[in-house]
């Protein structure tokens, strides 16, 4: 069995079985009375951005028909793909809230109830405009109020409610290091620390390795399928350094490259690989 072939398996064993760890402006809505919740048309929104008191912010926002994910924190302030399940969660959990009870604003402390400043301050844009609303802090019963920040009335919910919007902005993006199917990869490089880096290139409905001379042969079709699908599947908890317990080297000891067939194209790094437990660790840069 030669190194190719060591390192093709590997890359299958790891994948299969490894967890990681100029536009006219949108007319403003300022509803004084009902739900803000409800004017929404959740149907038609477009972005939801978050301002958290922790100093968290991010939007998530719809362009070319993918949602994204823009932080600050998040890939240096790039756009990244969205986590879809925990949007729809998002965007669920808002749309279904029942207001426990309202009152009249005059009725409670703003600052008490942590509505200013806020909490959470949201902004959702739709196809009728914006609506702005903020959400105060809970109190033993686990319950807060939100209200738009000039209406006449505050509304009360739950916390869980708006649990995930104050989720760790990390956990927003999408989970899978590599957002590119089976079907749609064309291209993949596997670039290990101490050996030549060699790649896997879609011909058709075959796939050739290509080895570091430019030597092209047939790979195995089976095996070859499944190891990219395992790569394009993978997906991982996001952790801090402090939280992993082990010392990361300075250069990874593998760094994968999947391309698709229309270029666009995602990179990870294995920095670390634990065999007796079957887990990995990977950065995307």
């Amino acid at each position: 069995m030669n190194r190719t072939t060591l390192l093709l398996m590997f890359a299958l064993v790891c994948a299969a079985g490894a967890a990681v760890m100029l536009r006219r402006a949108p007319e403003k809505r300022s509803p004084t009375g009902g739900d803000p919740l409800a004017t929404v048309n959740w149907a038609g929104v477009r972005s939801l951005h978050c301002r958290r008191a922790d100093g968290q912010e991010w939007t998530m926002l719809l362009k070319g028909g993918e949602w994204w994910l823009e932080s600050p924190t998040v890939a240096e302030g790039r756009a990244v793909a969205a986590n879809d399940q925990l949007r729809l969660n998002i965007f669920g959990v808002l749309h279904d809230v029942i207001p426990l009870e309202s009152r009249p604003v005059a009725e409670i402390s703003k600052g008490e109830w942590g509505l200013e400043p806020p909490e959470l301050a949201v902004t959702i844009r739709d196809a009728d405009g914006e609506v702005a609303i903020h959400f105060g802090r809970p109190d033993l019963n686990q319950e807060l109020y939100y209200c738009t920040p000039d209406g006449k009335a505050v509304y009360k919910t739950d916390k869980l409610s708006v649990e995930e919007l104050a989720r760790d902005v990390v956990w927003l993006r999408e989970p899978r290091l590599i957002d590119t199917n089976l079907e749609a990869a064309f291209f993949v490089e596997i670039t290990p620390r101490d050996a030549p880096a060699y790649s896997l290139e879609r011909s058709g409905l075959l796939w050739l390795i290509v080895h570091p001379d430019g030597s092209r042969r047939r790979a195995d079709h089976t095996l070859t399928e499944q190891v990219v699908n395992g790569l394009c599947r993978m997906e991982g908890e996001p952790v801090t350094r402090e939280d992993l317990g082990v010392e990361l080297p300075e250069d990874p000891y593998c760094r994968i490259t999947v391309r698709d067939g229309a270029g666009k194209q995602n990179i990870y790094d294995i920095l670390y690989v634990d065999d007796n437990e079957q887990f990995l660790i990977a950065k995307r840069p």
